[in-house]
């Protein structure tokens, strides 16, 4: 089973703005699409924004390597891996 984490999405007006933490730290995402069937956990599909603005030949890390590790589950991890592959190959 996957980890559990504590989603929440507080809207800021009517129009579907609003701030997404995940244990209560604040992520930027596009959207996001919970899933919720009777006698399991709610599971919550997010769209992390990831792609910077960048003018400049540059080398890119990720410094939030951990946070990122940390939503994942082995099979998440794994088809992550995957697209890394046929992105890099």
């Amino acid at each position: 089973m996957s980890l559990l984490h504590r989603f929440k999405f507080e809207p800021f007006d009517e129009l579907g703005r609003g701030r997404v933490t995940i244990d209560d730290k604040p992520i930027k995402c596009r959207g996001f699409e919970i899933k919720h069937y009777v006698d399991e956990f709610p599971s919550v599909n997010i769209e992390i924004i990831c792609v910077p603005q960048i003018e400049e030949t540059s080398i890119i890390s990720v410094s939030n390597k951990e946070e990122i590790a940390a939503l994942m589950n082995r099979e998440e991890f794994e088809e992550f891996c995957k697209i890394w592959e046929k992105i890099n190959e």
